[in-house]
């Protein structure tokens, strides 16, 4: 892997990690379409580590003043998702490696995205959880096991969520913060899952060199569509993603 391989992907971690769109399908596409060998999974984990840092800051004020309530709602959400990933690791090996089947899960992304779009064009009359404390418990685990369908490469994780969170009458201000909230323990937990995979092997040869200018452009660029992300809710365009990765995989279905 080059240098500007390294900044490249970097760059697509960071804008595609919190917009609607699966940064796990773009990466994966990438590096294939491009012949792009990003080296070992400790250049992957590093990535993610920049985004998770990304969500931190972006988000510290949030966190610094969660109430009980909301840590416990947070704690709950993530259940679904620990008690499942451990079962399906070798089908996500399997579709992981498929064109197809990522194409297929894009187009499920763009159906989730113009879900969210038509919920977002009603104004939101009937909301029922104005804050992070006003969401329910049951409302929690919904969004949770919504949120395991995204270890699926090609399902987008915030795209996922927030549609669960409108979905369940949740205000969008406070559905954007509950989904990205939500995000640190699944992050965290996926590269626990990692390390406990490869026993921290691939820890162990990080090119630097490589890794740290592509980490400093992730955690750029993902504070960058966090903001961009707000903006999408606020104005309610969720509809440009959802055409976009009905295009994109519409594409790779009819030529790969």
């Amino acid at each position: 892997m080059t240098f500007w391989q390294a900044i490249l992907l970097g760059l697509v971690q960071g804008l595609t990690e919190f917009l609607p769109v699966s940064s796990s399908g773009h990466l994966f596409l990438l590096e294939n379409y491009f012949n792009i060998n990003s080296g070992s999974l400790s250049f992957e984990i590093s990535l993610h580590l920049a985004t998770l840092l990304a969500v931190f800051i972006y988000f510290w004020p949030t966190i610094k003043s969660l109430s009980k309530k909301t840590i416990f709602l947070i704690t709950l959400a993530s259940l679904p998702l620990v008690a499942i990933v451990f079962f399906i690791d070798s089908l996500l090996k399997t579709v992981s490696q498929s064109v197809n089947w990522i194409a297929f899960f894009l187009l499920i992304s763009a159906l989730l995205n113009f879900l969210s779009f038509l919920i977002m064009s009603k104004k939101q009359k009937q909301v029922v959880a104005e804050k992070l404390e006003n969401i329910s418990p049951l409302s929690a685990l919904k969004i949770g096991f919504f949120q395991v369908l995204a270890v699926l490469p090609g399902v987008s994780r915030s795209g996922i969520t927030l549609f669960a969170s409108l979905s369940s009458k949740i205000r969008a201000e406070a559905a954007f913060q509950f989904s990205f909230l939500l995000s640190i323990p699944a992050i965290f937990g996926a590269l626990f899952f990692d390390i406990f995979q490869t026993n921290g092997q691939n820890l162990q040869s990080i090119n630097w060199g490589l890794t740290l200018p592509a980490m400093l452009l992730a955690f750029l660029s993902g504070l960058l569509s966090l903001k961009l992300l707000r903006g999408v809710l606020n104005h309610n365009r969720f509809l440009f993603f959802a055409v976009y990765c009905f295009f994109l995989g519409g594409s790779l279905i009819l030529f790969t």
